[in-house]
C-alpha cells in the first residue's frame, strides 16, 4: 500500500490531526446541538459536572484545526465540528493518535444518519537491526447507519492494516455498488485496497476529505470548536503536535508546532 504525502490534506503536516477523520452527514447546527444534549445526558450521571464551551472559530482551514492544539494523551475534551460543501459535517478530536472512531457509531443513531470514520496513514516503517521506526500503514473505512446491523450499526468497513509486521486485509457488511470487489482478491493483503480506490469510495459519498477547498465554504456557517471541562486539570496529559508526531513516529519535516 502506497500513500504519497501529498495525496493527503496539507501533504500530512498536521497529522496526527489529519490521521483520522470522521463525517457525520447532517447540518453542523444540528450536530452542535446533539453533542450538548449529549454531555447535558452524561452530567446527568455525574457528580462532578462537564462544563461545555462552544465557541465559534474562524480563519482559515490550518488555523482552525490548530485549535485542537494540545492534544491529549488520555481522554478528549475538545470537539470541533467544521461546515463541508456537501451534506456532511467534519468532525475531529484532540486525541494525540487521531480522532477516535467511537463518536460517529453513536452520533449516527442519536441523529438517524450516516456517520463515517477514516484513517489514511502512510507506511513509513523501517528496520535497523533490532530498532523499528517510523509509522504502520493503514486504510480504514467504517461507514455507520442509525439502524442495529450484525456488529452494532455498522454498515461497511473495509480495512487494510499494517500490524504485527504485516499487512492484514478485512470488510464487514455488504459491498457498495461503486466498490472495486476485484481488487479484494489479489494475491497480497497490502494490493487488496489501494489509496486510489479508497478515495473513490470516498467521492462516490460526495466526500472530498483531502482537499482543502471541501471545508469551510464561503457561504457556510463558522467552524464550532467544543471544549468541556472536568473540574481540576490532570498534569501530564497534554502535549504538542510535534510531541504527537514525535509519538507517532513521523518524520517531523516543518517547524511550527
Amino acid at each position: 500500500m502506497i500513500i504519497e504525502f501529498t495525496d493527503l490534506l496539507f501533504s500530512d503536516k498536521l497529522a496526527p490531526i489529519t490521521t483520522s477523520l470522521g463525517f457525520i452527514k447532517a447540518d453542523i447546527q444540528s450536530v452542535a446541538d446533539e453533542f450538548h444534549t449529549w454531555i447535558q445526558e452524561i452530567n446527568s450521571r455525574l457528580d462532578h459536572q462537564l462544563i461545555i464551551k462552544d465557541s465559534k472559530i474562524s480563519g482559515d482551514l490550518e488555523t482552525v484545526l490548530r485549535s485542537l492544539l494540545p492534544l491529549q494523551r488520555s481522554n478528549s475534551d475538545k470537539f470541533l465540528l467544521i461546515p463541508t460543501s456537501s451534506d456532511w459535517t467534519a468532525v475531529c478530536d484532540n486525541g494525540y493518535r487521531g480522532t477516535y472512531s467511537s463518536t460517529f457509531g453513536y452520533l449516527a443513531k442519536r441523529l438517524n444518519c450516516l456517520a463515517l470514520w477514516i484513517v489514511a496513514r502512510p507506511h513509513t516503517v523501517k528496520t535497523i537491526g533490532f530498532n523499528r521506526f517510523g509509522r504502520q500503514g493503514a486504510l480504514i473505512f467504517e461507514l455507520y447507519g442509525p439502524k442495529q446491523t450484525e456488529w452494532l450499526n455498522l454498515i461497511r468497513q473495509v480495512r487494510l492494516e499494517y500490524t504485527l509486521g504485516k499487512w492484514e486485509f478485512s470488510e464487514f457488511g455488504e459491498p457498495f455498488p461503486f466498490e472495486h470487489i476485484e481488487e479484494y482478491q489479489a494475491k497480497k493483503a497490502e494490493d487488496k485496497f489501494s489509496f486510489k480506490t479508497f478515495y473513490h469510495y470516498l467521492r462516490e459519498l460526495d466526500l472530498n476529505p483531502f482537499s482543502v477547498e471541501f471545508y469551510l465554504p464561503p457561504d457556510s456557517s463558522s467552524a464550532h470548536l467544543i471544549q468541556l471541562q472536568r473540574g481540576e486539570i490532570i498534569q501530564g496529559t497534554s502535549i504538542s503536535l510535534q510531541q504527537a508526531r514525535k509519538l507517532a513516529g513521523i518524520k517531523n519535516r516543518y517547524s511550527r508546532s
